[in-house]
């Protein structure tokens, strides 16, 4: 492999948690074939915390700018400070046009990226036809290679890999004044929420459901979210009589990844805890409502993807067009369950 020590490469990162785990395929294939210097661009206050536990990352620039705002003389002011730090090329992973403006003004010298809105001017490494590749993680891996028609699969794609501290959850729990069963056999983490809409939600009474079932065989049961989420949390501890460890929302992201580190296994919405799960190499139990899991699946060899093949799917919708979520409602707490009980059956 060639020694490219010298060679600084910096990666202006994606918007959602997910999509920058899965854009750690890339930022490990960078250093698999230039071992260059890697810093992260990152442009959302909640995401920082992520790329400190990727061990390939070397520095990360912090620069978040207003929601839906252009803020030019912002980009132009960060574009000419990273522009002066001696990088020889900026990877765009977001496919708008303002992240491609950024890159512009950094007047560094290869910018590269997918063609996304009107960007010819803007990168001048473009890779063209972004839907010949069906999913995420090859459309970030395919950034590290000259632009070409070549199709590349999701074997070329790394795992990702998120490096939890160790941490005790019995004194975390204490903290936060929950009660943990230090007995239980094992630790499963429940993921309620996903950013992307109710599509994407398997019912919360669902989730309650097959809680009660675990706590019912001496499972410890944490449920992990953001603060947004906290409403499902609450509502799976009415159903449990508050036996869970809810942690969602009482917890900074850098903690969540910690908390994940310490489970068993992990069930989740096809959302950014789902692949957090698949980084930290645990044993997940991915749901998929509206989306297709092959476009985004967790980037893990101990997974398993369950979905309910109906004829209005995959909608990709963020609400459905039908109005019955039959998608998620017909994939039952018991369906859940057994998958669980496999996965432990296999793995012990």
């Amino acid at each position: 492999m060639p020694n490219n020590k010298n060679e600084k490469i910096i990666i202006y990162a994606a918007g959602w948690l997910g999509d920058n785990i899965m854009l750690h395929s890339l930022i490990i294939k960078l250093k698999e074939q230039r071992n260059a210097h890697i810093t992260i661009l990152n442009t959302q206050p909640h995401l920082a915390a992520v790329f400190s536990k990727m061990p390939e990352v070397d520095d990360i620039i912090e620069e978040y700018f207003p929601r839906k705002k252009l803020a030019f003389w912002q980009r132009y002011k960060l574009a000419k400070k990273i522009g002066a730090q001696g990088f020889s090329e900026i990877i765009v992973a977001p496919n708008n046009w303002k992240s491609g403006l950024t890159a512009y003004l950094s007047n560094i010298k290869k910018r590269t990226g997918w063609h996304g809105e009107a960007r010819w001017l803007l990168l001048n490494n473009r890779h063209i036809n972004i839907t010949r590749l069906n999913s995420m993680a090859t459309r970030y891996v395919m950034l590290a290679n000259a632009p070409s028609n070549d199709i590349i699969s999701l074997n070329d794609c790394p795992e990702p890999s998120l490096i939890p501290d160790d941490i005790s959850l019995d004194i975390l729990a204490k903290k936060l004044n929950l009660s943990y069963n230090s007995k239980a056999s094992k630790i499963i983490a429940l993921c309620p929420g996903a950013a992307y809409g109710k599509t994407k939600r398997w019912p919360q009474e669902h989730f309650a459901s097959l809680a009660t079932m675990l706590l019912a065989q001496g499972f410890q049961i944490l449920l992990l979210g953001s603060k947004q989420e906290q409403k499902y949390g609450n509502h799976i501890d009415i159903i449990t009589h508050n036996k869970c460890l809810n942690f969602i929302g009482k917890t900074s992201l850098s903690e969540t990844i910690d908390i994940m580190g310490q489970t068993d296994l992990v069930v989740a919405n096809d959302s950014g805890l789902m692949h957090m799960a698949a980084a930290l190499k645990k044993p997940i139990i991915a749901i998929y409502g509206s989306t297709l899991p092959s476009f985004a699946p967790p980037l893990s060899k101990i997974a398993v993807s369950i979905w309910q093949e109906i004829s209005c799917r995959p909608c990709k919708q963020r609400i459905c067009p039908l109005h019955h979520y039959n998608c998620l409602k017909q994939i039952t707490p018991r369906i859940v369950r057994d998958n669980i009980k496999n996965i432990f059956t296999t793995t012990s």
